[in-house]
């Protein structure tokens, strides 16, 4: 049987009901795994770096059978969040004078 998060995702969401250890282990899992590899949006960010990190661990810590240097190599979050953090500071710059430059010459 294959279980991809999503599966898991809908799994956790279809048994929101009666406690049972099985549901709370699941659910336990979903979110260690939502969070390391599909980052949401909002304040608490996790630097693409410590995801990562993170995701190799998981990865190792579960066999999972992938080539790890491939899936990291080509996964598009950590490479958009890294694109971002490199970029990060000249966009926040641009950002700034654009603003500056407005309210100096009053075009609002």
């Amino acid at each position: 049987m294959s279980l991809s998060y999503w599966t898991l995702k809908v799994w956790v969401v279809d048994h929101r009901g009666p406690f049972t250890v099985a549901a709370f282990l699941l659910h336990g899992l979903e979110e260690q795994i939502a969070s390391v590899f599909f980052p949401t949006p909002g304040p608490a960010k996790i630097q693409a770096r410590m995801r990562e990190e993170t995701q190799r661990q998981l990865l190792a810590e579960h066999g999972v059978q992938i080539d790890v240097e491939d899936f990291i190599a080509g996964n598009p979050i950590l490479l958009r969040d890294r694109k971002a953090a490199s970029s990060g500071c000249a966009a926040s710059v641009v950002l700034l004078v654009t603003i500056a430059a407005v309210a100096l010459l009053g075009i609002v």
